[in-house]
Formats: structure tokens, C-alpha cells, sequence
């Protein structure tokens, strides 16, 4: 069994017990972790040789790369390791910071280690040499094969198994193991979390949380380093002269020509027509390798050369501010929006609103759909049912009890409060989250009903009526089925589909 709480190593066993591996809060010999009597040295990709005293008075992060394996991705590693490639180059100003690769091996390169350099194989050493060939730290060098085993252990990555992802241990000057996982880290504070402690992560969690309360452009665009962003010329527009306009914050990955070139067109006309009649809109191009993966990321020359092509304005390339805007809007790990896709949150700037869906009601409803919050879809939703007569609704003679079946003549139901509940014909109620709201529709109903506030329920289905009686919970339900009318689908029916894990009620 492991230890409770952080253990101390002595020099000559850095690992402990072979059933203690090192963990978070435990103190290790950063010397013992790194070189041997044989090896008094690491390597870089110039083949210059790093001691000991490199490392002294400095953070360092053991980066655990593993080797070849079935998904073994060149572009996904590179990807990977960019993020800790532009923190390493900016914390590199202090001196204050190393990296050290560690090659991690599959499992059958346990089996013979002893025969040290005579076992790594031809496809280790070339996948190390090209990966190792991008990266500006150190590495403990790939024929080192009894060590880096021994650490693979010491850290219990041969019984973790991680040869399908990266990790980065992160050990202080006084051999703390501050993290013994950062990678997570790395990506959501970059730089600004170093030294990478738990108490300097919780001092900027409580700081976004603050913002988080309060969400505004001043305070998610503003940083000590810069107030302002850039126009298609490249001029610094201060971000107080968006004090007056609508803002949309247009998260994108990859270049356009791989992206949903359709959506960008109609955000480009969007803007222009907006422009003409004296709207008060502006966009903000936010250009974020944080947004997820593109196999396409541009060079700066690139950024600058496609923003030309753009009428609005952007925050600077691989700005810091990406992973501040990431970390508070969720943008990575948002199901709004697919990566590459352009997704938009909508800002007023005096703080009267923060639309996340921001893309969805552009989609849906083109420039009609400004302000594009839920308010505004509400107006026009609103405009579109008010005039509306129930037959448009529900097709003639074909409301339906659900109980028995039995028909409802619609002049029946002349004089009540009608709700309608539209679904798609896909919906399975047992395993749909609106269960329980149709549960509450239910208590509701019968609540209410035989009161002097008559009114019925009647569900109207964009699919078959079969697909919706043979489902037995919602076959229970006290209402009126019906099919959609063709108005229905006509008008309604896209707003269905583009929502269809959602009750429309009418």
C-alpha cells in the first residue's frame, strides 16, 4: 500500500519500496533523479551536454513522453507539446524554469533493458530524434535505458500505463513534487501558473471566479500587458471604444479555407449589413490553438495575412488572453460548438447580457436574429405563433386522445388555453432528460384540470404518431396527441431539429 501523506527519499532510492511510487507532496534528490555515476550529464537537440548545475535554484517539469504505440500521432504530440513549448520560451526569460523529456517505452522494451544501448531499437531512436528534434529543452538520452526504465517506475507509469497520452511532473528546487500531473495545468494557466503550486492555481481560480460573478469584456479582454486589440491593419484599437456596441467574440482554430467557410461568409455579411444601417456591432476574432485541435494551425505571417481578408478585429496572435477567455467561457469543452466552427458569444459591455449561444441563434436566424441573444429569439418567436389558429397547428382529424385514442374534434377544444408541446419524432422519453419535465407537465395538467382554468395539453409530433404511442411512458400521458400541420413544418420545423433535445412550448 502507498504511504498517507508526502515521503522523503533518500539519494539511492528514489523510488521507495518497489510498491511506493512517488506521488504529490513527496520530497525526491533532484541530482539522484537525473543523473547517474555514469552519466553526469543530459542532452539537447544540439547534442550540447547539461550538468547538474543547469538545474539548481529551478522549477523543473519531467515531461513523460511515450513512444511509438497503435495511436501514435506526430502532429497530435507536436500539438501537445506547443503548449508547453510558448510557456518554456516566455518563463525561460527568468531562468527560473527547465523541462526534461523523458522517453517512455513500450512495454517490451522491459523485457531485455539490461543490455542497455544495444537494445533500443532503430523506430525508438528515430521516433525520439524527430520528436526530440522540435523541442528547445533538455532530455535524458534515449540509450539510457536501465534509468529511464527505473524512473518510468519510480513514478509508476509501467503500472499506470500512459502510452496513450503525455504527463508532466513537476518537482521545486528543494525536490518537492508539486504536481505530479500538470498537464492540465499547463494548458489552462500556461505561464501564469508557475511555480505550478497548488496554492498559486487556487489564488488565480478565486481571481476568474471573481470575473465569473461579473463576466465583461474590460475584464476578459484587459490584461496588465495590454488593453487593446487589433484591426485588420494591424492598429491597436483600445478596448474602451467598444464601450457602445454589441460585441461578438468569434472563437475559431485552424485557417478559414479548413473551417466552416459558409459560416464565415455569413458572419462577414452579417457585419456589413449591420455596418450600413448604423447597428452598433463589432466583432472580435479570437484565433486560440485552445479551442481544440487543428491539424492546420497557422504560422503569424498566416494570422496576419487572412485578418487582412477580415473586416472586423482580432485579439493579437497566440495571445495570453486566449486561455484566460477559455477558462471562463469553457469555449474547449463547450458542446455548443464544434471545434473550427466559429463559435460566438455575444457581449454588451455594460454587463446587460452574456449570450453563450450565440452561433446557434446566428445560424437560425441570420442577421434578423441581432442582438442574437435568447430575448431577441424570443420576440420573433413570439411574433411567428401569435396570429396562430389551432388548426394551422394540428392536422384536420387527427387529434387524438392519447388514453383510448379516441378523436377530438378540434371545435371542442374552442374557447380553452391550448399548450403545445412540439417534438421530433425521434424522442425516447425513457432515456430523454425531458422526463421529468414531462412528469411536472403531468401533475400540472391534473392539477389544473376540471378548475375554471380549462386548457389542454396536445403534443404536436414532427414524426409518425406510432413512433410516439408506442412509447409507454408518454402513451400514459393524460393529452392529445397530434401530427404537425405542413404550416408547422414549414415555419418551425428547422427550429425543431436544430433543438430537438429540447420541449418547445407554445
Amino acid at each position: 500500500m502507498l504511504n498517507e501523506g508526502p515521503r522523503t527519499y533518500a539519494s539511492n532510492e528514489i523510488q521507495g519500496p518497489f510498491n511506493q511510487f512517488v506521488q504529490k507532496g513527496d520530497t525526491i534528490n533532484l541530482n539522484d533523479l537525473l543523473f547517474t555515476e555514469e552519466r553526469d550529464y543530459l542532452i539537447k537537440n544540439n547534442n550540447e551536454r547539461v550538468k547538474a548545475e543547469h538545474f539548481e535554484g529551478k522549477v523543473v517539469a519531467l515531461y513523460f513522453l511515450p513512444l511509438p504505440h497503435h495511436t501514435f500521432d506526430y502532429n497530435m504530440i507536436k500539438w501537445d507539446a506547443s503548449f508547453v513549448m510558448d510557456e518554456y520560451k516566455e518563463l525561460q526569460q527568468h531562468n527560473n524554469f527547465e523541462v526534461v523529456l523523458v522517453p517512455v517505452s513500450g512495454k517490451s522494451s522491459f523485457k531485455d533493458s539490461t543490455d542497455f544501448p544495444q537494445f533500443v531499437s532503430t523506430d525508438y531512436q528515430h521516433h525520439f530524434d524527430v520528436l526530440f528534434s522540435y523541442m528547445p529543452w533538455t532530455a535524458i538520452p534515449i540509450f539510457d535505458v536501465a534509468f529511464r526504465e527505473r524512473l518510468q517506475k519510480s513514478f509508476g507509469l509501467s503500472h499506470r500505463y500512459i502510452y496513450s497520452r503525455q504527463m508532466l511532473a513537476i518537482v521545486d528546487p528543494m525536490g518537492k513534487v508539486l504536481q505530479y500531473d500538470s498537464w492540465n495545468i499547463f494548458f489552462e494557466y500556461g505561464a501564469l501558473g508557475f511555480p505550478f503550486s497548488d496554492e498559486r492555481i487556487e489564488y488565480l481560480r478565486e481571481e476568474d471566479d471573481d470575473v465569473i460573478k461579473q463576466p465583461s469584456l474590460k475584464k476578459l479582454l484587459t490584461s496588465p500587458q495590454r488593453d487593446n486589440v487589433i484591426s485588420n491593419e494591424e492598429d491597436q484599437v483600445p478596448i474602451h471604444t467598444l464601450e457602445d456596441k454589441v460585441v461578438a467574440l468569434y472563437f475559431c482554430t485552424g485557417t478559414k479555407s479548413l473551417g466552416n467557410i459558409e459560416f464565415f461568409q455569413e458572419l462577414k455579411l452579417a457585419y456589413e449589413e449591420l455596418a450600413q444601417v448604423g447597428n452598433l456591432f463589432e466583432v472580435v476574432l479570437i484565433y486560440g490553438r485552445e479551442f481544440g485541435y487543428s491539424s492546420d494551425w497557422p504560422s503569424e505571417e498566416l494570422f496576419l495575412e487572412e485578418l487582412k481578408g477580415m473586416p472586423w478585429l482580432a485579439l493579437p496572435y497566440q495571445d495570453p488572453r486566449c486561455k484566460k477567455l477559455n477558462r471562463i467561457l469553457e469555449i474547449s469543452s463547450s458542446k455548443q460548438d464544434a471545434p473550427g466552427f466559429g463559435g460566438l458569444v455575444m457581449f454588451d459591455p455594460r454587463a446587460e447580457f452574456m449570450e453563450p449561444f450565440g452561433s446557434h441563434i446566428f445560424c437560425l436566424y441570420k442577421i434578423h436574429g441581432y442582438p442574437f441573444t435568447r430575448r431577441r429569439v424570443a420576440q420573433l418567436e413570439t411574433e411567428k405563433v401569435k396570429d396562430l389558429k389551432l388548426e394551422m397547428i394540428c392536422e384536420q382529424n387527427s387529434v387524438r386522445r392519447m388514453k383510448d385514442g379516441a378523436q377530438v374534434p378540434l371545435c371542442q377544444l374552442a374557447g380553452k388555453s391550448i399548450m403545445l408541446v412540439l417534438e421530433h419524432e425521434d424522442r425516447d422519453s425513457y432515456e430523454s432528460p425531458n422526463a421529468d419535465f414531462l412528469t411536472m407537465l403531468k401533475k400540472l395538467y391534473r392539477k389544473v384540470k376540471g378548475t375554471c382554468h380549462e386548457f389542454e395539453v396536445v403534443r404536436v409530433l414532427l414524426g409518425s404518431e406510432e413512433s410516439a404511442t408506442s412509447n409507454q411512458f408518454v402513451g400514459r400521458m393524460p393529452w392529445l396527441v397530434s401530427q404537425a400541420s405542413e404550416w408547422i413544418h414549414a415555419n418551425l420545423g428547422s427550429y425543431i431539429w436544430h433543438n430537438k433535445s429540447l420541449d418547445t412550448l407554445v
